[in-house]
């Protein structure tokens, strides 16, 4: 007869009603059953720490293959884990670019047994994109409306208009970098700082491409990508937008205004820091769930990469080791409902994305961040996981992870990372077509490893 539970985790567990102490069943790596009292052989006791579910990062670069000097696989997935983040979705502008299923499947053979967390691709929506056929792997297509990092984007917002229509019908989730390419500016000789960046890239771009969107297409299925400003904010409302608003937390952190960088390039993104006033728009738009979605755009550079002058240094901050962490000292200083805090970077991202991630229930992976919530600290960005080396956020409070969980397996403690083979899946989307030979099969959101 089968054991009914490999481990039951006993602790004040962070369920979707809200902090409970409980005991969690888990076998298989899957949560079985949540109760007041389990019995099992094996236990393990939480005591007085906070239990959240891991976080779902939808956004991230983790640059492999092509571009490893910035990133890669590993040390990216071993940020994501020291900030509570069990799962990630990586997006496609590597080199080479993945825009067809042929480039899915190359980049899923490029990562296979490298990640020590979950791990889901994003295939690009482009010309060329096979999208019945890319869509048995991809999690999700990108599309990149105005031109950023790699010279993606179309010339006009009309000229999208056939892949984005192509990429919903596809039927998987369909995130969106919304600039109008005809409102971004070319200064000669580039923009010098950071006010600079912002004006060649208008919040009107942003959102003029919404406003686009809701005309132009049913977006339920769609996700806007790093909402920058009020005015985007505005757009969305005004035009009956369908899809989820996904916030990061620099354009909740950060503004032109902002000090301590330790040069102006560090503030560089696209799309780019803007006001005060968005900066608080974008605050107010999470709190309120309008934003329901937040994930980091995780974008490392090298420190000689953003040494350059400003004009020529790339756009993209890292983010994916600090978004829990920096959200868990909002919520203890209670500048965040801690349940906001749950849904935006757990519950919701993995639903809008159809992953078993996200939530403790019954059913669902038992991904685990474990807190001391009264552990608050400043970041420091030389203590960092990422390859890059440097982030935006240091000096800004945050509380960091005890321990984290993978299915049920230990994969960080006591500052260490306990598996000595990476554990990461990769996921596939639920009920994937008939896969081709060498391809996983797999009913649910896993790959068979």
């Amino acid at each position: 007869m089968p054991r009914e539970f490999d481990v039951v985790f006993l602790g004040r567990f962070f369920l979707p009603t809200g902090p409970e102490n409980c005991c969690v069943g888990v076998r298989d790596g899957r949560i079985v059953k949540i109760a007041k009292q389990l019995a099992a052989d094996y236990t393990l006791d939480f005591g007085h720490y906070l239990v959240l579910p891991g976080a779902v990062d939808t956004h991230v670069h983790f640059r492999d293959p092509g571009l490893t000097h910035k990133e890669d696989v590993k040390t990216g997935s071993t940020a994501a884990v020291y900030g509570g983040t069990t799962t990630v979705l990586d997006m496609p502008n590597t080199d080479p670019p993945v825009r067809t299923h042929s480039h899915l499947k190359a980049k899923w053979q490029a990562l296979r047994d490298r990640s020590l967390v979950d791990i889901g691709l994003f295939c690009e929506a482009a010309p060329q994109t096979d999208f019945e056929k890319a869509s048995q792997l991809a999690c999700g297509f990108k599309v990149y409306l105005g031109p950023t990092t790699g010279e993606r984007g179309f010339r006009s917002l009309e000229e999208s208009r056939p892949v984005v229509g192509a990429a919903l019908q596809s039927g998987r989730p369909v995130s969106v970098h919304a600039e109008d390419p005809s409102l971004l500016v070319s200064r000669r000789g580039g923009a010098t700082g950071l006010a600079d960046h912002a004006g060649d890239r208008p919040a009107d771009a942003e959102s003029n491409a919404i406003s686009w969107l809701s005309e132009n297409f049913d977006t339920r299925g769609m996700n806007i990508a790093h909402v920058s400003s009020a005015a985007g904010l505005a757009a969305a409302e005004a035009s009956h937008f369908l899809g989820t608003l996904e916030a990061t937390p620099h354009h909740m952190l950060l503004d032109v205004e902002v000090t301590g960088l330790a040069r102006p390039s560090h503030g560089k993104v696209n799309p780019p820091l803007r006001s005060k006033a968005d900066r608080e728009a974008v605050m107010a738009a999470v709190r309120s769930g309008k934003a329901a979605i937040m994930a980091t755009d995780h974008a490392p550079h090298t420190q000689e990469e953003k040494a350059a002058e400003f004009a020529k240094a790339p756009s993209g901050v890292p983010g994916v080791e600090t978004m829990l962490p920096l959200m868990m000292a909002l919520g203890f200083y209670r500048q965040l409902d801690m349940q906001r805090v749950v849904d935006a970077c757990c519950r919701l991202p993995a639903e809008r994305y159809g992953l078993p991630k996200g939530k403790i229930a019954e059913g669902y992976d038992a991904d685990f961040a474990v807190f001391d919530p009264r552990d608050v600290k400043r970041v420091r960005p030389e203590a960092l996981h990422s390859k890059c080396g440097w982030s935006p956020f240091g000096g800004l409070f945050a509380v960091f992870p005890v321990a984290v969980f993978l299915r049920g397996d230990e994969i960080m403690g006591d500052g260490q990372i306990r598996p000595a083979r990476p554990p990461g899946q990769l996921l596939r989307p639920a009920a994937p077509s008939a896969p081709e030979e060498g391809e996983p099969a797999e009913p649910d959101a896993h790959s068979e490893e």
